[in-house]
């Protein structure tokens, strides 16, 4: 009897410590998490393990060639046919001179100053549109004028150079500005002393 009562003491003794070791295992490791010195409800638990967010990529780096085909892509294109020693400025600032001059010219029908500016085959198509227009009053005002090189051709006899003209334009007095482009062909003689002269006006749509 004493024997069987130390064995049955001694199973209780056994399963009473299963019994508590197993309660202490099953405690979830993040436990503190919803208390007061916790983050508060709905809070992430404390003792989670934090995946590293990956590093932000760093914005690439334009390698120098691609760099600079980026700038010359911006840059206006270059004018075809033009010499590298052609004084381009020079060119344009008479070029709007010259367009400024045969346009009073027109207007006061003055064939002396429109025959010096154009070649014999524009001077005798603004000869007759002048004779269509007859005793109608031309009054043309350039409130702004742009020039721009569109490019040079050469040929054994003449050199011809396209400047595009732009800006506002008042024709009769008392009326709003409106704007203009139309596109000049300038022509040279290869040899000689002779300057540039009206050989063509192309009107832009």
């Amino acid at each position: 009897m004493i024997l069987i009562a130390l064995v049955a003491f001694a199973a209780i003794w056994l399963i009473r410590k299963f019994r508590g070791g197993s309660q202490r295992t099953q405690q979830p490791a993040y436990a503190g998490a919803g208390n007061a010195g916790g983050m508060g409800h709905g809070a992430e638990p404390i003792l989670r393990e934090q995946t590293p967010s990956p590093a932000p990529a760093s914005n690439p780096v334009m390698p120098a060639a691609g760099a600079a085909a980026v700038a010359a892509d911006a840059v206006a294109p270059q004018p075809w046919g033009v010499p590298a020693d052609f004084d381009t400025e020079a060119f344009l600032r008479n070029a709007k001179v010259h367009f400024v001059r045969l346009q009073a010219a027109w207007d006061a029908g003055n064939l002396d100053d429109i025959r010096e500016f154009t070649t014999p085959e524009m001077f005798a198509e603004i000869k007759m549109d002048l004779s269509e227009r007859g005793a109608e009053v031309n009054k043309t005002d350039v409130v702004t004028l742009e020039a721009q090189l569109l490019g040079i051709e050469s040929s054994p006899s003449q050199h011809l150079a396209s400047v595009r003209f732009s800006g506002m334009i008042r024709e009769r007095a008392g009326e709003a500005a409106q704007p203009f482009g139309e596109v000049w062909n300038l022509a040279k003689p290869v040899s000689g002393t002779g300057g540039w002269l009206l050989a063509g006006i192309q009107q832009e749509s």
